[in-house]
């Protein structure tokens, strides 16, 4: 086998081939430099805890003059997540731009110089992407719980536990679905090619299920609706909590959800494969 060399006056010193790691470190290092990343990061979190308290006065201040039913069907760890939303759309946007960027900037051309194995490359950004908005989301998620729990406290209405019956399961859940947004808008990005095309996209199929649920035939709700991203992680947060029949339990969310991640991460792959930079 041959070792590739480069001369440094009378010594050779032997080329060798970027590993997964470096490539991870570069990734983060591209990543951390943006400063879009701060500022979508730090909206992400700031708006959906700042809307918390807001949206845990709102239902707080009712809590005495609801009727029992009302009472009844409050559930304050749904109601404490609602800020999840802005979180949402903003760290689709944050995928979309880690992504989109490179292709706007050049800087793509760079980065598969550098990293001809365009395979390693897309799945050490999406690695690097997924763990920021992870942490972040948790972040978010704790946050959310806690600081609606406090508030209701406040006015007296019912407060929720982790260990209460799937309030553990819609904190986590928010925490993982803000990774997946970003990656699947990254995934879009990498198929688009345009900033503004791959943010609609990926907020159509995010929030479809909730704004035309109501307009569309039944047929079209079960069988459409029902199997798009946004639906399987409205079902995997909140949806247990606030429904009594949710359209379907957690394992099928969870393979709808990974089969979304898998159709995407796949077709990025080709189009980075046989389109050139």
């Amino acid at each position: 086998m041959t070792t590739l060399t480069t001369p440094t006056g009378d010594r050779s010193v032997p080329l060798q081939p970027a590993r997964f790691i470096d490539t991870l470190a570069a990734e983060w290092t591209k990543l951390i430099s943006l400063r879009s990343t701060y500022i979508t990061l730090a909206l992400g979190i700031g708006l959906s805890l700042a809307a918390t308290p807001l949206i845990g006065i709102a239902f707080g201040s009712r809590w005495d003059g609801m009727s029992a039913s009302e009472q009844a069907d409050f559930q304050p760890a749904a109601f404490a997540m609602f800020g999840y939303l802005l979180s949402q759309i903003i760290f689709a946007v944050l995928g979309v731009l880690v992504v989109a960027s490179e292709y706007s900037s050049g800087q793509i051309r760079l980065s598969l110089a550098a990293t001809p194995r365009r395979g390693r490359f897309l799945f050490a950004k999406l690695t690097i992407l997924a763990m920021v908005t992870l942490v972040a989301g948790l972040v978010i998620a704790f946050g959310m719980f806690f600081v609606g729990q406090m508030v209701f406290s406040a006015y007296n209405a019912p407060v929720a536990s982790l260990t209460d019956d799937g309030a553990l399961r819609a904190v986590l859940g928010v925490g993982a679905m803000l990774m997946v947004v970003p990656v699947l808008g990254a995934c879009v990005a990498a198929l688009l090619r345009s900033t503004p095309a791959a943010i609609t996209t990926v907020l159509a199929f995010t929030f479809a299920p909730q704004l035309f649920e109501e307009l569309v035939p039944t047929w079209w709700q079960d069988n459409v609706l029902s199997l798009l991203p946004g639906s399987a992680m409205e079902n995997l947060m909140i949806a247990h909590l606030v429904e009594e029949n949710p359209a379907y339990g957690p394992v099928t969310a969870i393979l709808i959800i990974v089969a979304w991640l898998v159709i995407g991460i796949g077709s990025a792959y080709a189009m980075l494969r046989w389109r050139d930079a």
